[in-house]
């Protein structure tokens, strides 16, 4: 099921660690109409801005494959409000300021990029229908 024009339902759904362990992550409908809305208002203007294809490493969790991955009990990623997101060739530190500097969102994390490795870790990028907050900080 297509989301948006370069982003399905399945890519947001997949997760290694919910295979591995017989995890049924499915989204719900209201799920469904959130990650439209995320891919719409957050993802598609930043792959049209890089000209280059999004890979999502993370987007909706279900709550036992939240736990599963020692995820954040209020975790966006289990409305469909986020993505844990990475493009080829563009380090996450800079990936990170061009969404900070460029782009609406709720909030954006630069998580777990090692000093010595811009291409470590991954950037977390959530988008509220209601009001973003345009929050950013760096973790780990």
């Amino acid at each position: 099921m297509k989301l948006s024009n370069n982003f399905s339902l399945e890519e947001f759904e997949h997760s290694y660690v919910a295979i591995a362990r017989g995890i049924n992550n499915k989204a719900p409908e209201e799920v469904i109409n959130n990650l439209k809305k995320l891919c719409e208002n957050a993802l598609e203007p930043l792959r049209q801005y890089l000209n280059k294809p999004i890979k999502i490493l993370s987007g909706y969790r279900c709550e036992e494959l939240n736990n599963a991955v020692n995820g954040v009990k209020n975790s966006q990623h289990l409305l469909g409000c986020a993505a844990d997101i990475t493009v080829e060739n563009i380090p996450h530190p800079e990936l990170f300021e061009i969404i900070k500097n460029h782009f609406e969102f709720d909030q954006l994390i630069l998580e777990y990029v090692k000093p010595n490795n811009s291409f470590s870790g991954w950037v977390h990028v959530s988008w509220n229908e209601n009001k973003n907050r345009n929050k950013y900080f760096k973790l780990g």
